[in-house]
């Protein structure tokens, strides 16, 4: 029997390994949209096999070194089976404000899991070196696009709806869920430095559960798995 702090960890692992899978198939939809241009969509798919890499790199340790294995665990559950906090789920490929606010979040809980998995696991310590980099270029590329749209008053005016949105999911990660509560206090003073109104109080989160956009987008991706379940995934 594992002793509880070990279950605890690897329950944290888990949510973990489920929100970047989420992220990362989100990001692959957004490269057949070429975000705003060909350059761009580049390097959203490099992002986005980042996210995935992580997940897969984590399942191996928590489902299975069999890559079969893995791919039942993920491609054989419903949405509802999914671990997944509102931050991950936020998702309107067709705005790309919301996008660049949603990541630029995700990717600060991201890089404070990141610390705290190298801090707390050696076994570990190989990967989370390898997060901590790639996630600190992510957190600089989406802190760039936030200036970029930041001098625009139409650009301003968008993130500062997608802020109102996603900022209570943030906080409700960085605090709740990781208890690194100064983290999200460092991005919102980042985010008032570029100028963005940022809502006093930040308040809670508008939505709950599995979101719809999250259904469709998971239902679709595993559809192929689902028709040939014999091919192999990982």
């Amino acid at each position: 029997m594992r002793p509880p702090e070990q279950a605890e960890k690897d329950e944290r692992l888990f949510y973990w390994a489920d929100e970047e899978y989420m992220v990362g198939q989100q990001l692959v939809t957004q490269t057949g949209l070429y975000g705003p241009d060909l350059e761009e969509a580049v390097t959203i798919g490099s992002m986005a096999q980042d996210h995935l890499g992580y997940a897969y790199q984590l399942l191996k340790h928590l489902v299975s070194s069999e890559d079969r294995a893995i791919d039942r665990y993920v491609y054989e559950r419903s949405p509802e089976e999914y671990h997944l906090g509102l931050l991950a789920q936020a998702w309107d490929p067709s705005d790309w404000a919301l996008i660049v606010a949603k990541e630029y979040l995700y990717d600060s809980v991201c890089f404070v899991r990141a610390q705290d998995l190298k801090e707390s696991d050696s076994m570990f310590s190989g990967l989370a070196e390898m997060m901590l980099r790639e996630t600190d270029f992510r957190i600089r590329h989406w802190r760039e696009w936030l200036r970029t749209l930041g001098n625009l008053s139409e650009g301003r005016e968008r993130v500062n709806k997608a802020l109102a949105f996603v900022l209570p999911m943030a906080q409700q990660s960085l605090t709740l869920r990781d208890g690194r509560g100064r983290w999200f206090e460092s991005c919102v003073e980042e985010l008032e430095a570029a100028g963005y109104a940022i809502p006093n109080p930040i308040g809670f989160p508008t939505v709950s559960g599995v979101l719809s956009t999250t259904r469709e987008l998971l239902e679709d991706a595993h559809g192929y798995y689902r028709t040939h379940p014999e091919w192999v995934w990982g």
